[in-house]
């Protein structure tokens, strides 16, 4: 399956009232979660026919989508500080307060 039908699937899906979320295995599989919400028993058939199609009869779909699903979710991580920056910004923080209280005194 090409990535867009992929994408297409879990568009449908969501559409319908579900939601897709991943849990990692320990050995490195994705098992892949299908929540149903509030709105989602007015499309149960339609559902159930698509986890039917793509899940429960083919591992490996259900491993595709499991696969984008995570790398959609897979949080963007910000860029680190410099190795020191930290000391540095502790031991300014440390200084300043060491100040303050020399001048309540």
């Amino acid at each position: 399956m090409t990535e867009r039908e992929v994408a297409e699937i879990v568009e449908e899906l969501e559409s319908l009232g579900t939601k897709l979320t991943v849990t990692p295995r320990l050995d490195g599989s994705l098992r892949l979660n299908c929540w149903r919400m509030m709105n989602s028993w007015e499309h149960a058939a339609r559902i159930k026919e698509i986890l039917a199609e793509h899940v429960e009869n083919s591992p490996a779909r259900a491993a595709e989508i499991a696969q984008f699903v995570n790398q959609r979710a897979a949080p963007t991580l910000a860029p680190s500080m410099p190795e020191g920056s930290a000391k540095g910004a502790a031991a300014s923080g440390a200084t300043k307060r060491k100040s303050q209280k020399d001048r309540t005194r």
